[in-house]
């Protein structure tokens, strides 16, 4: 289980680092880009209680010791944690979908009632595009366990840091989001850049978090959840620049180079902690 965890860990950290790279090509490219304020505000509001709670409490939580919880935390906690998360999925997809669409898209179909309203999809869009997410995902999740091994034996026989093994299982999990979050940002779409990214990061702690703590406590097995202090500072960096770039209306270079930095921060001290 500590082993699952490690890469769940090195994982979250890998998509909040990595999720505002669009930033960087968006602002080389088009100088500004604008998104839907109210969208990315939703997004941080989620992440911040998440990450907190699930990566940085159980290192100060005095009834266990070493980044664990107790049972009843943990239930708790998954329960706190599904609520909140559930509660999200109903805004996103339900009451407030409009958050999540580019304003200007919306404005365009308020003045042309001709064109089709961004914010309804079609059941059969969803079928499709649910399928299209199934097969392409699931191939990655399962090399990506295979790989791990593979990963582990040769980062032991090189010498390397143990973390290298998660970043690189991160990344090959991230991909499929990451190269469409790119493609998007390159055609001056960065709504959708965050909808990817940062929804990449909010269902990874939400969904995989109680779902460790859930067989932690049926297979008895000890679940380490705590980051360690370096790791715990790069993310409250992260979060502190997530939280200034995107309550802003427009997003330019600077913010991109600036999150840029701080992953290869984090990639330096993989190496040379």
């Amino acid at each position: 289980m500590e082993f699952f965890v490690f890469y769940f860990n090195e994982e979250s950290l890998c998509q909040k680092l990595i999720s505002c790279v669009p930033l960087l090509i968006g602002g080389f490219k088009y100088r500004e880009q604008s998104y839907n304020l109210q969208g990315s505000a939703s997004y941080l509001a989620i992440l911040i209680p998440l990450t907190t709670v699930a990566l940085i409490l159980p290192n100060f939580t005095t009834s266990t010791s070493g980044g664990t919880l107790t049972s009843i935390q943990a239930i708790a906690f998954s329960i706190f944690t599904i609520m909140l998360y559930g509660i999200f999925l109903v805004t996103q997809t339900g009451r407030h979908r409009a958050f999540y669409v580019h304003p200007d898209a919306l404005q365009a179909t308020k003045a042309d009632h001709t064109q089709e309203d961004p914010v309804t999809v079609s059941k059969h869009t969803v079928l499709m595009h649910t399928l299209l997410l199934l097969a392409n995902i699931l191939p990655i999740v399962f090399l990506s366990k295979s790989l791990a091994k593979v990963l582990d034996h040769g980062i032991g026989y090189l010498d390397l840091p143990p973390a290298l093994g998660g970043v690189v299982v991160a990344a090959m999990v991230f991909t499929s989001e990451g190269i469409s979050a790119l493609r998007s940002a390159a055609r001056n779409d960065l709504q959708r850049a965050i909808n990817l990214c940062l929804g990449a990061a909010a269902s990874t702690v939400g969904l995989t978090v109680p779902a460790v703590l859930a067989i932690g406590l049926l297979t008895g097995q000890t679940v380490v959840l705590g980051l360690g202090p370096t790791e715990m500072t790069l993310l409250a960096v992260t979060l502190l620049l997530s939280t200034l770039t995107f309550t802003n209306k427009r997003t330019t270079l600077l913010e991109g180079t600036v999150h840029l930095t701080v992953f290869f921060v984090y990639i330096t001290l993989v190496f040379s902690p």
